[in-house]
């Protein structure tokens, strides 16, 4: 019985071996979402963070900026990272908007970590994509944009009157 045991143990490291465990160690999303704090709030916890996934930097004034917005949080820890895993943001300030500046690229992918104290008391957190667009990329389901004009008290449910056309 103890050789059966060796032998399942060694194949089992074999398997790891060759394969490795199923998490993606070069996905930006799981790496910045590892070990994310997030209590499960009881019904009384009214607090929520939203977050537009997708921002529009040209300087036009709508949606160019991220912006979460969080209800019944009394304080958090932005953290925005590059596409190659950079920190670019830490701020405790919940009216963050960045960036400050406008994008030149077509297509930029960022990443967002929000970690926060509820006003109950609870350990609430987020992570995600921002796409930065200019334009629309084939690869990107604009159906799957969700932009801050859209944020209404049910979430993102709302229109939007962002207007951007395919990238070439």
């Amino acid at each position: 019985m103890v050789h059966v045991a060796r032998l399942f143990l060694a194949f089992v490291f074999l398997i790891f071996t060759l394969f490795g465990c199923s998490r993606d160690s070069n996905n930006p999303i799981t790496i910045h979402c590892d070990n994310l704090q997030n209590d499960t709030r009881p019904p009384s916890d009214e607090a929520i963070i939203y977050v537009a996934n997708a921002i529009t930097p040209n300087g036009d004034g709508l949606n160019d900026q991220f912006s979460p917005f969080l209800i019944d949080v009394q304080s958090a820890t932005i953290k925005i990272y590059s596409e190659n895993s950079n920190l670019l943001l830490e701020t405790t300030d919940f009216s963050v908007n960045w960036p400050v500046s406008n994008q030149s690229e077509d297509y930029v992918a960022y990443y967002y970590r929000i970690e926060g104290i509820t006003d109950a008391g609870n350990k609430i957190g987020v992570c995600g994509k921002i796409h930065s667009l200019i334009c629309i990329p084939s690869s990107i389901n604009a159906n799957q944009l969700s932009f801050s004009d859209q944020l209404t008290p049910l979430g993102f449910t709302g229109p939007t009157s962002e207007v951007l056309d395919n990238c070439n």
